[in-house]
């Protein structure tokens, strides 16, 4: 019986997509190694065609995902319940386990220098350091971290759970619900092609939030300590996210990453908090109301500006490189939330992570962009200078510095910061394991062993980029380049959803789909 299992077990891996989609990420990883240069040249090139010549396909795709996630929320589509159990996790569950996978610690790197960026380089239409720049730079964090960017992960979402739920496919992989949308013709070859981008794409994007995040987290712990950064002490940061994640890992979604998504969003609202009181707060609500109301004025504008005249590069260099990094994330995140939304409505899981996520980043970038333009403004902390000429993890330093209680402040900043990128490595893991894997069982769980094997891979794969000191800015472009034909996929996967959505329920009415809600619940 035993050998029969394990048997079974080997049987039911991907081994093609496990395999091949390894060694692509090795041979990635050693040829920019190898060739620094030609491969940072190279990337720059594709990057370059993706933001610029093919930008504003981008900027019409995410306005598309918004209005398909309104579409589903507001219509009677909204009302179907997922699975036919009682929810696995409570709606506060589900809040803090989206909000830890979906911002992870790249968010934590960008708080307090991204308004400071737009002061500098302002969108089209405001002169730079201005008055006019500073007030749309929280206005650029509110549309860039948003509504827009969240309903990516949104889409990705409702076609995993349509599929899985609804369908009664025992799969989480993008490539069976193409095949699904397309009534079962998309070539064998194909599918595993999508199933290798799809791990590319996952494993280099999260390879290069670590490429932000271990920097910030090392420039902490040596202001803390006096110690100079050094490898080690970035692998030694790299080593105890790894232990907070693969135990997260190994005892499952429920024990684990609920719990530790639980701490990490209490600690970052408190620390949080203490930013707010410690700043002008007058200014700070201000600042947000006012962002506010540009961020409704200037929603459309944001969102379709593509500067065609002028050529300043602000839509490419931000919003079009922004949403491109939402699509990297947004396949593997959509995959981790259908999982939790068991037993839940549509619109309740939509609205959730919708509000959660949009108004969350909201008030980060509320609390913390007003905190550090207020420092520049007063001549407290010249951030602007810091900005020009140092790097953005000194400008992070100091600015923590001058928080009151500064070392409990950046010990705290630098524990949130673990523990988010702790939690979507978690969530990365568990999808890639589900992806490398032909069928889930009952409860949609991929083999531990599997999910093991991605962990390791996970911390491995950016230890060696770092130790062979390969251009992560440049495997961060490919995987954004790469990326592309899963947005395509994405895109016919919706409408082949939305086509089924109207074939099964179309013709019910809003009491009938209660009714079938009900059987649902009951059976």
């Amino acid at each position: 019986m035993d050998k029969n299992k394990k048997m079974s077990n080997r049987s039911n891996i991907e081994w093609i997509t496990l395999i091949v989609g390894s060694a692509v990420l090795l041979t990635i990883g050693a040829l920019m190694a190898i060739f620094p240069e030609q491969g940072v040249s190279l990337s720059k090139k594709m990057f370059s065609i993706l933001t610029h010549e093919m930008g504003w396909i981008y900027l019409w795709i995410g306005m598309i995902t918004l209005g398909s996630v309104i579409y589903f929320i507001t219509s009677k589509y909204g009302r179907i319940y997922l699975g036919d159990n009682k929810p696995t996790f409570k709606k506060s569950s589900i809040l803090f386990m989206t909000i830890a996978a979906g911002f992870g610690s790249a968010t934590m790197y960008w708080l307090f220098m991204e308004s400071i960026s737009y002061y500098i380089g302002p969108p089209p239409g405001y002169a730079a350091l201005s008055a006019e720049a500073g007030e749309i730079a929280i206005t650029a964090s509110f549309f860039h971290w948003g509504f827009v960017p969240w309903s990516s992960y949104l889409v990705c979402a409702v076609l995993v759970m349509y599929a899985f739920y609804i369908k009664g496919k025992k799969s989480f992989k993008f490539s069976d619900i193409l095949n699904d949308a397309l009534d079962n013709r998309v070539p064998v070859i194909v599918r595993k092609l999508i199933d290798i981008i799809f791990v590319v794409v996952t494993m280099g994007g999260l390879s290069v939030t670590l490429g932000l995040s271990i920097p910030m987290i090392s420039s902490i712990i040596s202001d803390l300590t006096g110690l100079t950064r050094s490898f080690a002490m970035d692998m030694s940061v790299i080593a105890a996210i790894a232990v907070v994640f693969i135990a997260s890992s190994f005892v499952g979604l429920e024990k684990g990453m609920s719990r530790i998504s639980s701490l990490n969003v209490y600690a970052c609202i408190a620390f949080l908090l203490v930013v707010f009181l410690a700043e002008n707060k007058v200014f700070a609500l201000n600042y947000f109301t006012n962002g506010v109301g540009k961020y409704i004025t200037e929603f459309f504008s944001f969102g379709f500006n593509t500067d065609p005249i002028n050529h300043g590069g602000f839509p490419q260099g931000w919003t079009i490189f922004y949403l491109a990094y939402w699509f990297t994330f947004a396949p593997f995140t959509g995959i981790f939330i259908a999982k939790i939304a068991k037993g839940h409505r549509l619109k309740d899981i939509l609205l959730l992570t919708m509000l959660g996520g949009g108004c969350g980043s909201m008030l980060m970038f509320m609390i913390t962009s007003s905190y550090s333009m207020n420092l520049e403004l007063t001549g407290k902390l010249k951030c602007v200078e810091l900005m020009q000429t140092t790097d953005a993890n000194n400008l992070i330093v100091q600015v923590l510095r001058t928080l009151p209680m500064a070392p409990v402040m950046m010990t705290l900043f630098a524990v949130v910061a673990i523990l988010f990128m702790a939690t979507s490595l978690d969530g990365s893991a568990f999808t890639l394991a589900g992806v490398t894997q032909k069928k889930l069982d009952k409860n949609g769980n991929p083999s531990t062993k599997l999910k093991m094997y991605w962990c390791v891979a996970l911390v491995v794969f950016p230890i060696i980029l770092t130790y062979a000191k390969a251009d992560l800015n440049a495997i961060k472009s490919i995987a954004y380049v790469v990326s592309f034909p899963m947005v395509l996929v994405i895109l016919i996967s919706l409408y082949g959803t939305i086509k089924g959505m109207n074939k099964v329920f179309g013709d019910m009415t809003t009491k009938e789909i209660d009714e079938y809600n009900k059987k649902l619940i009951n059976s």
